[in-house]
């Protein structure tokens, strides 16, 4: 995964404890689309999860995700992914109910100058990349 992750210049990353505002430690950009993956590192670094934001429209145009306060931080923060509530809620719920007390958040944006790669195909790539060596999704991830 570290081949299809180091062409991207733009990216960072940010840890979360149960005791954290998520919307005050996320530090992804709200006006760029790409991919971000979820470590569990409670006891050893484990990626949990493979998400992205935004993708190619018709014209050719990156679509960023405008709804949530936007880009990357809006589909971190305010994305839902257990259940019908946003992320910043159901985040440390999950966390508890799965014995996790930290992640590290890492995040890359896929477009930049000449550079424009769909968040939804990178995600494809890495989700398939992690199925090929490990013969399932992370452990957060339903589906692909």
């Amino acid at each position: 995964m570290e081949e299809i992750l180091k062409k991207y210049e733009s990216s960072g990353s940010f840890h979360f404890s149960l005791n954290q505002n998520l919307k005050t430690v996320c530090n992804a950009p709200n006006t760029k689309a790409g991919i971000y993956l979820f470590y569990d590192v409670t006891t050893q670094k484990t990626l949990i999860y493979i998400g992205c934001s935004g993708h190619i429209a018709n014209d050719g145009k990156i679509s960023i995700r405008k709804t949530g306060s936007g880009g990357i931080w809006g589909r971190i923060v305010n994305g839902h992914q257990f259940g019908n509530m946003k992320r910043h809620v159901s985040l440390p719920l999950q966390m508890k109910m799965d014995n996790i007390e930290s992640l590290e958040v890492c995040w890359y944006v896929t477009h930049y100058n000449d550079l424009i790669h769909s968040p939804v195909y990178v995600e494809s790539c890495l989700l398939q990349t992690y199925f090929e060596k490990e013969k399932r999704l992370p452990k957060w991830n339903k589906k692909f």
